[in-house]
């Protein structure tokens, strides 16, 4: 089920969809088709009543992600997705209306910005320990990779985890060939520029291509010069991260790299999402469109998601 859905999406449906997206909703179909045993869409439509039942075993927001992704699905080969429509939209109703207090999970491992801020100062400075080495061995890498992330999420506004998947170019032209690629985001790496480009997202919809430059200069020098050292630490991976397979980071390895290098630190496990919160909540303190927009989601979304009241 899983190829199929991918198929129906990328070539038959009438609206673009996010290589993220596609995945998102070919994987909830494939647990449907598990359950139900078949791999026949039509059986969603003729079996309306008893796929009600099972999403009733769910809770509100994973039924109403499923209807969602089995109507956009059926519609794409024309099937009957009215009741599905109908039913996602009842879910929708029935959502609990955002809350912006801190969950005890999120008070427990809570950062103020100006603590993350420091995080990034402390590995660069352990960076600067080895940057000069000539025999590097594989924990001078993981630190090499950490200050490079941690320093992409805190010396700018930070994004999601679309940095898990930065497909290293060194020049212009290989810059521009694959730029508009949905499968990845990329990291051009030159002696003069650094550019990255976010095209490979979750909100490729609305907010991609997202492009910006790590500048030689200022609170960037650092970070620009260490880029310029990849081959010597990472050779010619083809990402920036990447596993012993040479394939990228998937959303849940990077998030575990990340809440991992956060955690040696401060021994709290601090995601993304939390360091976009920390950045809404102390530094910007209330919305602004251009900062969202540099964050990749709208004004609503951080009022009800990013800024983050302690009562």
């Amino acid at each position: 089920m899983f190829e199929k859905v991918k198929n129906i999406l990328q070539k038959k449906s009438t609206r673009t969809f996010s290589h993220n997206t596609v995945h998102e909703y070919a994987n909830r179909l494939n647990h449907l088709s598990k359950h139900f045993a078949t791999d026949d869409l039509n059986f969603f439509c003729i079996n309306y009543e008893r796929v009600k039942q099972f999403l009733k075993t769910k809770n509100k927001h994973t039924a109403r992600n499923l209807c969602v992704s089995l109507a956009t699905v059926l519609q794409a080969i024309n099937l009957d997705a009215n009741e599905y429509l109908k039913l996602g939209r009842e879910l929708k109703q029935k959502l609990k209306p955002f809350d912006n207090r801190r969950s005890d999970q999120v008070r427990k491992n809570w950062l103020e910005w100006k603590q993350i801020e420091a995080v990034q100062e402390e590995y660069e400075n352990d960076f600067e320990k080895i940057r000069h080495k000539l025999d590097i061995s594989s924990r001078d890498v993981l630190l090499y990779k950490r200050y490079l992330i941690v320093s992409l999420m805190t010396l700018r506004p930070p994004l999601r985890n679309d940095y898990r998947i930065l497909k290293i170019v060194t020049n212009e032209a290989d810059y521009e060939e694959f730029k508009n690629n949905k499968k990845f985001n990329l990291i051009l790496i030159s002696p003069n520029l650094v550019r990255l480009n976010i095209s490979c997202s979750k909100v490729r919809k609305y907010y991609s291509p997202h492009t910006f430059e790590i500048p030689d200069t200022g609170k960037f020098t650092k970070l620009f010069s260490a880029l310029q050292l990849h081959r010597h630490f990472i050779g010619h991976q083809e990402y920036l991260l990447q596993t012993r397979n040479n394939e990228p980071y998937k959303r849940d390895q990077f998030s575990s790299f990340l809440r991992h290098l956060m955690l040696q630190k401060t021994g709290k496990m601090v995601g993304a999402k939390i360091m976009r919160a920390s950045y809404y909540t102390h530094v910007l303190k209330k919305p602004s469109k251009r900062k969202a927009k540099e964050m990749m989601h709208s004004e609503q979304i951080a009022k009800q998601h990013y800024i983050k009241v302690d009562i």
